[in-house]
């Protein structure tokens, strides 16, 4: 993963081709459309973003899923596929196809041009040298919060909720009195 001093972000070189900052790595693949396919791959991606919508979050978290964007360009010619990610290039490819199911991923691949026709077979490495076969490296990478994985972030936010209940309860200003939690409601404070 990634080593953080108070200073900087120093990355550890994860494998796969994007770029990463922190504990995140992104992945930037672009595509050229079948002639006549924009609108079925239009449907396609309807219908993965709507599982990734629906999909429990702790399955999301499993494979590291920070964002996933699907973008037309060049009137309806090229698709470009972004995400990012906080897991290791492979395991995040893997545990993700696995996870939603090939075919899943086939619905709208298919409407590429560099989809190969044994699409559905694929697996591990010969899956992953596709994808990466219309990857370009971002030439410029950030995250705002780079540092802090998803889960990190969701269990701050749960310790947040569980700290304004307490502070909602009329005997809270008695007991948080004790000068150990000054920090804590210091940061509560903002």
């Amino acid at each position: 993963m990634a080593t953080i001093t108070a200073e900087t972000n120093v990355g550890t070189k994860k494998s796969g081709k994007g770029a990463n900052h922190g504990v995140v790595s992104e992945v930037s693949a672009y595509f050229h459309i079948k002639p006549g396919h924009t609108e079925a791959l239009r449907g396609a991606i309807d219908r993965f973003q709507a599982a990734l919508h629906q999909a429990p979050t702790e399955l999301i978290q499993r494979f590291g899923l920070q964002d996933m964007r699907h973008v037309i360009f060049d009137g309806g010619t090229r698709l470009n596929w972004a995400t990012s990610f906080e897991t290791d290039w492979e395991p995040y490819i893997d545990d993700s196809v696995r996870m939603f199911g090939i075919e899943k991923w086939h619905d709208w691949f298919q409407h590429c041009e560099e989809c190969p026709d044994n699409f559905l077979q694929l697996s591990g490495k010969p899956l992953r040298d596709f994808i990466q076969s219309g990857q370009v490296q971002a030439a410029g990478f950030f995250k705002t919060i780079s540092d802090k994985t998803i889960p990190e972030l969701r269990k701050a936010m749960r310790v947040e909720k569980a700290l304004d209940q307490v502070l909602e309860q009329p005997e809270a200003s008695t007991l948080l009195q004790h000068p150990a939690l000054r920090p804590l409601l210091e940061e509560a404070a903002d």
